[in-house]
């Protein structure tokens, strides 16, 4: 039973992680974003990078302003949700 409640948690927290990233997609902008949201941008960026490094990869191109989420990794992440 344990068990269960963990990967539950575990599971909204994904959910909630996918929500940030998409948002970030969405609005070109971890700001307006996290405006969107309701965090502060440290710490929806802090969410992203801890994300980053999980999945090993750079799911947003940081050279170029509007950000943009990276194909491939968009692909990753729509796998992921399934």
């Amino acid at each position: 039973i344990c068990v269960f409640i963990i990967h539950g948690i575990g599971e909204a927290i994904m959910e909630r992680v996918m929500e940030y990233i998409l948002a970030i997609a969405k609005f070109k902008s971890v700001s307006k974003a996290a405006e969107n949201l309701f965090i502060s941008q440290p710490a929806l960026s802090a969410i992203v990078k801890k994300e980053e490094k999980r999945l090993g990869v750079e799911l947003f191109d940081r050279q170029y302003k509007p950000l943009q989420l990276q194909m491939q990794e968009l692909y990753m992440l729509m796998q992921l949700r399934r």
